[in-house]
């Protein structure tokens, strides 16, 4: 079922609100990318986002997706293609980025409070 909502890019310093299929791709193969400041995050909504930055090879990209409430990391390595259809599937909301790679699911955030803290 595609996403009806807006969906909002960020590339380094720069937001795209609406973006679209044409500056999410443009975004992934723009050059240079500097391994200690690259990233690339859809948002989708408030909650669901895909988030890619720079492996310190400064080949491969590493991938954080939450969706659903559940966050997952890729494992093992992604490279350009890859990257360019992992975006392309969650910007398409068809969910077959989830087969696509490898995914590990990620513990959620305890939750941290002066209550928490005497249980």
């Amino acid at each position: 079922m595609p996403f009806i909502g807006e969906l909002e890019l960020e590339f380094c310093d720069e937001t795209t609100p609406s973006a679209t299929r044409e500056d999410l791709v443009r975004a992934v193969h723009r050059q240079p990318r500097d391994v200690r400041d690259w990233y690339l995050t859809l948002r989708r909504g408030e909650d669901d986002y895909m988030d890619a930055t720079m492996a310190d090879d400064g080949v491969h990209f590493e991938i954080r997706c939450a969706e659903k409430g559940k966050t997952v990391a890729s494992s093992g390595a992604v490279d350009e293609a890859l990257l360019e259809s992992l975006f392309v599937s969650f910007f398409e909301h068809d969910n077959l980025w989830r087969q696509q790679c490898t995914w590990a699911e990620l513990p959620a955030k305890k939750r941290f409070g002066i209550r928490d803290l005497f249980k």
